[in-house]
């Protein structure tokens, strides 16, 4: 997949943040009475993999939750917990995205020998045909999202790939951060055409076909 291939690349970012969590659960949680080191190294982690978890969870909900109101398959609100959340999504989405031709599509291409799920190929807004990906990131207060160049490569692989199964050009690819901490309107970044990403990306498709010692192609 998509993601597989793209995890030959380091992520310091994602490092950094787990490393944080790890250390904000040392500081905070309380040491029990005769508890040993090892018994509270081992809360600690936890704790602060029980918060990544959470994370993720809610990346995989809202993402459903957006799945369901594109394709109009959703039957029940949202959960509670997440309708504030998808407020200024509904609103972004209505603003800027047109025609859909498809949500959580999976997109591959034989010649490379890779696959992954596209999250919306639509009609945007004075942009003409594109492509989005949505993120979720839990910003602080006054601090924009980051936009990974790794995100970049994953579009411009969705964006080829799309290209030759529909048979038709992408004009744009946008990421779109939605704020885990707090319901706002979402962070866009639109990345162009890609072309170096994508050359990027079947580098990292080498070394993958390397590291692995497999070719899909093959």
């Amino acid at each position: 997949s998509v993601t597989n291939v793209l995890n030959v690349l380091g992520k310091p970012g994602l490092e950094a943040w787990k490393a944080t969590q790890y250390i904000e659960a040392a500081l905070t949680l309380p040491r029990l009475p005769g508890e040993s080191l090892d018994e509270f190294a081992k809360r600690v982690v936890t704790d602060a993999e029980t918060k990544s978890a959470a994370a993720r969870d809610f990346g995989t909900r809202i993402h459903k939750v957006i799945e369901f109101e594109l394709t109009g398959e959703r039957i029940l609100p949202p959960p509670e917990d997440l309708e504030p959340f998808m407020l200024p999504i509904r609103e972004w989405l209505k603003n800027h995205v047109g025609e859909i031709y498809g949500a959580e599509v999976i997109v591959g291409i034989e010649r490379y020998g890779y696959a992954g799920k596209l999250d919306l190929d639509c009609e945007l807004a004075g942009q003409g045909r594109a492509l989005i990906d949505f993120k979720t990131q839990g910003l602080k207060a006054g601090k924009p999202p980051t936009f990974y160049n790794e995100w970049g490569k994953q579009l411009a692989a969705y964006k080829i790939a799309r290209e030759e199964s529909e048979g038709t050009a992408i004009h744009s690819c946008l990421s779109v951060v939605i704020d885990s901490s707090k319901p706002q309107a979402p962070f866009v970044q639109s990345w162009g055409q890609l072309g170096r990403h994508f050359e990027l990306f079947q580098c990292c498709l080498e070394l993958w076909r390397d590291e692995n010692k497999y070719d899909p192609r093959r």
